[in-house]
């Protein structure tokens, strides 16, 4: 066993994609998105922003999920003495 770390150098390899080319898709989703306001946390709608980004990732034909939204707390069973 040896106690002294070998780290060989790091080499990269060239990138095989453009990373200059953007998407130039027009659809209904990419021109909701244009419209959203990034200035500040959560002034973008939660449903919009994950249904724009679904359709992106998914298909435009594909259809969003419901959200679901949940609440985590312990009941207080105590009763009341009055």
């Amino acid at each position: 066993m040896n106690n002294t770390p070998d780290h060989p150098p790091f080499s990269a390899r060239p990138s095989n994609i453009d990373l200059n080319s953007k998407n130039l898709a027009q659809n209904i989703w990419q021109k909701k998105s244009q419209k959203f306001d990034f200035t500040k946390e959560d002034m973008v709608s939660d449903a919009e922003f994950n249904e724009v980004i679904w359709k992106a990732v998914r298909g435009v034909d594909s259809p969003c999920p419901p959200a679901v939204h949940a609440a985590f707390f312990r009941p207080d069973n105590k009763k009341d003495k009055d």
